[in-house]
């Protein structure tokens, strides 16, 4: 089950259910949920919810509570696709927005721009 002690299985649901939609409407980061996307809309009304819900670390804290599910989500959906759209595929690409790189490449020569890994941000330095 999914549910935070603290906070409680409905709690959970409405981080859950924005940032569904949200990757449905406009798909981004969860920063950019919680910094941007969420402020320009009316998904408090509609959640019954105030900020909090968009909360930068509730929004991780939920992508990580999932992260357990994945593998049953994946089948799940796949499967959800061939039915609804009788797909046969071989490769199925997913979005890595929220994929987290780091790593020193000092040993490796840097080209004249160059994107950049600082603070769990990607920057393009020019």
């Amino acid at each position: 089950m999914l549910a935070w002690p603290e906070h409680g299985k409905k709690s959970l649901e409405k981080v859950l259910q924005l940032l569904v939609v949200s990757q449905l409407l406009d798909p981004g980061s969860e920063f950019r949920v919680h910094h941007q996307w969420y402020l320009s809309t009316a998904m408090d009304a509609l959640l019954g919810t105030d900020f909090a819900v968009a909360e930068k670390n509730r929004l991780y804290r939920c992508m990580d509570r999932v992260l357990e599910h994945k593998q049953d989500l994946f089948l799940w959906l796949r499967q959800k696709w061939a039915d609804l759209f009788q797909a046969e595929f071989e490769v199925l690409l997913y979005d890595l927005t929220s994929t987290y790189f780091e790593g020193a490449m000092e040993e490796n020569p840097r080209p004249s721009t160059v994107t950049v890994a600082i603070n769990g941000r990607t920057v393009c330095r020019w």
